[in-house]
């Protein structure tokens, strides 16, 4: 594929998306990001130990299918509470972390 070119400096760069970067490891994760996408696989492992699919767990939360996808892929933000209740609707105690 290929990207934009500009020069400055004597020194020649290419324009390419973030994803491209990321892929590459010139991105860095920063530590928020790292929370959340930990806190996204443990959500993840609690739902598959209760043996619920994604749409079930939404059910039982009272939130919709993609909340939950949105949530295990770690691209929205949630907090306690909702670990809890996910947890809670899986019938796991409050402080398993998936070992």
């Amino acid at each position: 594929m290929s990207y934009p070119t500009f020069t400055l400096g004597g020194t020649a760069y290419a324009i390419v998306p973030r994803e491209v970067l990321a892929e590459l490891g010139a991105v860095r994760s920063t530590p928020a990001q790292r929370r959340r996408k930990a806190l996204a696989a443990r959500l993840r492992a609690a739902r598959e130990h209760a043996g619920l699919t994604q749409a079930e767990l939404a059910e039982a939360l009272g939130k919709s299918q993609p909340m939950v996808a949105n949530v295990e892929a770690g691209r929205v933000r949630v907090g306690e509470r909702y670990l809890a209740l996910v947890l809670e609707a899986c019938d796991l105690p409050e402080g398993w972390t998936g070992a």
